[in-house]
């Protein structure tokens, strides 16, 4: 059974952002439970040491999903995954671009954007 780590605190969100590199990754899978209120988003991307894996991010109590295809390839990942954690005490995950900082402006006109009530994670590197 796989055993994901939660994000709880400002310093599991830095960690987070330290370890994993998502830049000329690529998105693998988008799963979208209506019925369980989740999403499961597998990127495969790299470490800080840069070996890749494959990591699988589970957002539960989703309240906002927003995938838009624009030209080009959503695929191949061209900015870094953010995790902002988000005034309601929820957290906002965003492939869109770094210079969009605002949660708001994000769930509204961002891309690539999905915020629920908590973040957890797994990584496998047997692929």
């Amino acid at each position: 059974m796989k055993t994901f780590v939660k994000i709880e605190t400002a310093k599991d969100l830095e960690a987070f952002h330290k370890r994993y590199l998502f830049y000329d990754g690529l998105v693998k899978n988008i799963h979208y439970s209506m019925a369980d209120n989740f999403v499961a988003l597998t990127f495969e991307c790299r470490d800080s040491q840069e070996q890749w894996l494959l990591l699988t991010i589970l957002i539960n109590g989703v309240n906002v999903v927003r995938f838009l295809e624009n030209h080009g390839n959503q695929q191949i990942i061209s900015t870094g995954l953010r995790i902002i954690k988000t005034k309601n005490t929820g957290y906002l995950l965003t492939l869109d671009d770094e210079s969009v900082e605002d949660p708001d402006t994000l769930q509204k006109e961002g891309d690539f954007v999905v915020a629920g009530d908590t973040v957890s994670y797994y990584e496998n590197y047997h692929y």
